[in-house]
């Protein structure tokens, strides 16, 4: 039997969409963070528990959690030491707005965070087209984040921006009070 090749063309097709599985991450709810205020946000971390912050960057090993959540499994503990993070609202290296959060931390208040670990980031994709960590997170309201958990420095940081200069995601090693820049009682 003779099957010609666009009616073999267009059913491959069809079976390529049915069997598609999405990108993991990319549609994921639990990868937005936010920052309403001191006490109203939410940040990343590792979705397991005592695991460094690096191997999070694997896609489905962190999440969002939050201040305000009314979900047990979602909620961040208080883990903010010498009072709660500072909130800095701004504007950046090119005038567009960025609003901040810094502090020292208890990692042992959190029992996904290794107290061991000297940390890492998570950020959105930037303009040049990598799909950031988690893959497809955001800042709700704003177009980029970076976020900085040191558990061993006992320090955590998240800054959203509109443009892309102020949320440098190129800047690992330096730590988090180089990256996002602000007040850590510690």
């Amino acid at each position: 039997m003779f099957i010609p090749t666009k009616a073999v063309s267009i059913l491959l097709a069809f079976l390529a969409v049915g069997f598609a599985s999405p990108t993991p991450g990319l549609v994921a709810a639990g990868n937005t963070v936010m920052i309403n205020s001191a006490t109203d946000f939410c940040m990343i971390a590792p979705s397991k528990m005592r695991t460094p912050i690096l191997v999070s960057d694997l896609p489905s090993e962190a999440q969002s959690y939050c201040s305000e959540s009314t979900d047990p499994q979602d909620r961040l503990p208080y883990f903010w030491i010498n009072g709660p993070p500072t909130l800095d609202k701004g504007e950046g290296a090119r005038g567009l707005p960025y609003i901040q959060l810094t502090g020292c931390i208890n990692p042992d208040a959190f029992d996904h965070l290794d107290p061991n670990d000297h940390g890492g980031q998570y950020y959105s994709g930037g303009e040049s087209g990598e799909p950031g960590n988690p893959i497809g997170s955001s800042c709700t309201g704003y177009n980029y984040y970076v976020e900085c958990i040191d558990p061993a420095a006992h320090l955590a940081g998240i800054r959203c921006c509109q443009d892309s200069v102020d949320c440098p995601t190129n800047r690992l090693l330096e730590g988090c009070k180089e990256v996002i820049r602000g007040n850590y009682p510690c």
